[in-house]
């Protein structure tokens, strides 16, 4: 004889044997799984989680746009919801805070440009001078404005009193890693880098590529000056004073070199 009963939604049907309350309802609703105390269509779930994942992208695509437009004392996550079209609190509810989402593009965009770096490293196997290093690191850092945008602003960001350190820690540790991978690639196509050369080149190219940001993506008022021909010799083109900076960097590593192994 039933002797234990569970009810939804008027339905009265006995469950006798099952050995927990989340059994007897799938039991009694199949399809449906238990979530924090209630009953939800999988479909359902499934739907939510696409909604969510839409959610999150239009943020990400919203968030890119808004830190290479918006002036930094304005940003804001309250910003972000307003320029994805989401209620207040979505990217809060996402990211955790500003930095969680300039630190989620940050790696984002450096693995991205490693990568490219990697990829063409890799399918070439002929010498390369130090000229043409600079060169391609100049030439595809300018083409990632976003990822100067947010170099210049990693110290910014990291002065706020929201400041996320688990997050910092986990993209340096990555950040380490990749530039490492991609530096020892950069020392076997030249053979006049010494191990451990290539992950400097790397780091100085990105410290510069920070410190131009203001000539690679002027603001407005600034891009007016820059436009004069009265200042064009304190604004040359970003793109041609990175490839020289580079080279004057791999230059003055190679000549330390040379004297090191002199002595």
């Amino acid at each position: 004889m039933w002797r234990r009963y569970s009810s939804r939604n008027g339905i009265r049907v006995p469950v006798f044997g099952l050995r927990s309350w989340e059994e007897k309802e799938k039991s009694v609703f199949p399809g449906y799984d238990v979530f924090m105390g209630k009953l939800i269509h999988r479909r359902d779930r499934k739907q939510e989680a696409a909604d969510r994942l839409a959610r999150r992208t239009e943020l990400l695509v919203a968030a890119r746009s808004a830190f290479l437009s918006q002036p930094k004392g304005e940003l804001s996550l309250e910003t972000l919801d307003r320029a994805a079209g989401q209620r207040t609190g979505t990217a809060s509810m996402f990211f955790g805070s500003l930095e969680g989402v300039a630190f989620r593009l940050l790696k984002e965009e450096l693995s991205s440009w490693l990568e490219e770096l990697g990829n063409e490293l890799g399918d070439g196997a002929s010498e390369l001078p130090p000229d043409e290093i600079a060169g391609r690191l100049a030439s595809t850092l300018m083409e990632r404005a976003l990822l100067c945008r947010l170099l210049a602003l990693l110290t910014f960001l990291a002065d706020r009193h929201s400041l996320e350190l688990g997050l910092l820690r986990e993209m340096e540790v990555r950040r380490l890693r990749e530039l490492e991978e991609t530096g020892r690639m950069l020392e076997s196509r030249c053979s006049l880098l010494k191990a451990g050369d290539g992950l400097i080149i790397l780091r100085r190219a990105l410290m510069l590529a920070g410190a131009l940001e203001a000539q690679i993506n002027p603001p407005s008022g600034l891009l007016l000056i820059m436009s004069e021909e009265q200042f064009s010799p304190l604004y040359p083109d970003a793109g041609e004073e990175l490839r020289q900076l580079l080279e004057a960097v791999l230059s003055s590593m190679l000549t330390q070199g040379k004297t090191g192994a002199k002595a």
